[in-house]
């Protein structure tokens, strides 16, 4: 072993990870194979001591050697031995559209354990509204953080032991600052005021305003943050009058 690769796992961060024995061959060709992760490991009582180069690597690693071997946990040791506090958020990649439905199950289960290693999960929403008929509407949650939802946890190779058992599917979970949670924060629960619900030549009906129970089509849509309407055109005895109106002045009517 060179001095740059002796000086590399002393730096390195030390795991245990730990599984049944009969899963040990399994454990040493997988590690022999992606010693590009693994820097090293040695056999203990229970299970493996194991040396990455980064955090990021051993989620990696955990993520696809979970596939092969029966893991029972994998943890830092100093999580292990000392106590210590390292929770951690972790982006979770999962199935484009199913993002709210997976993350709803994440939050049934860890409100059902009382021990649960989850701490919180999150993926942030929006809001618009929909509307059906003239008086009848309903609201559409969308995820804005497609094919992702965030866990907070001191114990990363819990995430994929809730999704076993709750049947869910997950392909891999990363590491991702409290600043990045922070941003996502800032935009969960946002009304969209149905401006992604528009489209040019929709018909809507005027709820508000001087053009109060008209019906229109919308002609342009202007979102930005600044003006935020839409030009409708409606009939008024029997000519055609484009209108400027804000989002919060119609609802859209689905035909």
């Amino acid at each position: 072993m060179n001095d740059a690769k002796e000086m590399e796992i002393k730096k390195g961060k030390e795991y245990m990870l730990m599984c049944d024995s009969v899963f040990d061959n399994s454990v040493y060709k997988f590690c022999d194979a992606h010693s590009d992760l693994c820097l090293a490991y040695e056999k203990i009582t229970g299970g493996f001591k194991m040396i990455f180069g980064r955090d990021s690597d051993a989620n990696k690693f955990y993520m696809q050697i979970a596939s092969v071997v029966d893991v029972a946990s994998f943890d830092r040791v100093g999580d292990v031995n000392k106590g210590e506090s390292n929770e951690l958020w972790y982006a979770v990649a999962v199935p484009s559209g199913r993002e709210l439905s997976i993350l709803n199950s994440f939050s049934n289960f860890i409100e059902n354990e009382q021990d649960s290693e989850i701490k919180e999960v999150f993926a942030p929403k929006s809001s618009s509204v929909q509307w059906i008929s003239e008086n009848k509407s309903k609201v559409m949650k969308n995820c804005l953080s497609a094919g992702y939802i965030f866990v907070k946890t001191a114990h990363p190779s819990y995430i994929s032991k809730i999704a076993k058992k709750l049947d869910l599917k997950i392909s891999f979970c990363k590491p991702v600052k409290k600043f990045e949670i922070d941003k996502l924060r800032e935009k969960d629960g946002c009304n969209s005021e149905q401006k992604h619900s528009y489209s040019i030549g929709d018909s809507v009906y005027i709820c508000n305003g001087a053009f109060n129970h008209q019906r229109g089509i919308i002609e342009e849509i202007d979102s930005t943050s600044e003006s935020r309407q839409l030009k409708v055109v409606i009939s008024v005895f029997g000519r055609e009058i484009p209108v400027k109106l804000s989002f919060s002045e119609v609802k859209k009517v689905e035909v």
